[in-house]
């Protein structure tokens, strides 16, 4: 019975912005606004703007909820709607979508700053640590804006 139980169960751990974060089982199916009222809840900062609280949450997965920095100027411009810009973001950006951790938003910064801008999301397959099955996930997360000339 108890096997049978956690079949229907997913881990998820929650970051950043909430009140408990931690690691959390729910039941199969639970949306995002479910992890966010197990973690106590969001802070008062937390920028739950720039995630969607209707997602589904997934197995095994990691969420940060990010925080409004004090000097947000630059960074409320990278996100658009729910997606976050490659072309503007900062590494601490980056590092709020699922499976982009400090070293790889290093290089993702790194490479935009070489090629003076991303023109498409598939130019992430030229950093180093993202194949084709990374940058499928990450394409619900990010976009690509170009910056348009004064």
């Amino acid at each position: 019975r108890e096997e049978e139980s956690d079949a229907r169960r997913v881990t998820v751990h929650v970051a950043g912005a909430v009140r408990e974060p931690g690691v959390y089982r729910l039941d199969d199916g639970a949306r995002l606004v479910d992890l966010v009222d197990k973690a106590g809840g969001a802070v008062s900062n937390a920028r739950l703007d720039a995630v969607n609280l209707a997602e589904p949450v997934k197995d095994g997965s990691r969420v940060l909820i990010p925080a409004a920095s004090e000097n947000s100027g630059m960074e409320d411009d990278a996100w658009i709607e729910d997606r976050l810009d490659i072309n503007r973001a900062t590494e601490e950006d980056l590092q709020q979508v699922p499976g982009i951790g400090p070293a790889l938003s290093e290089r993702i910064v790194a490479l935009r700053h070489s090629r003076g801008g991303y023109d498409c999301l598939d130019e992430l397959l030229d950093v180093r640590g993202i194949g084709e099955v990374t940058l499928e996930q990450l394409r619900d997360h990010l976009v690509v804006e170009q910056l348009e000339a004064p």
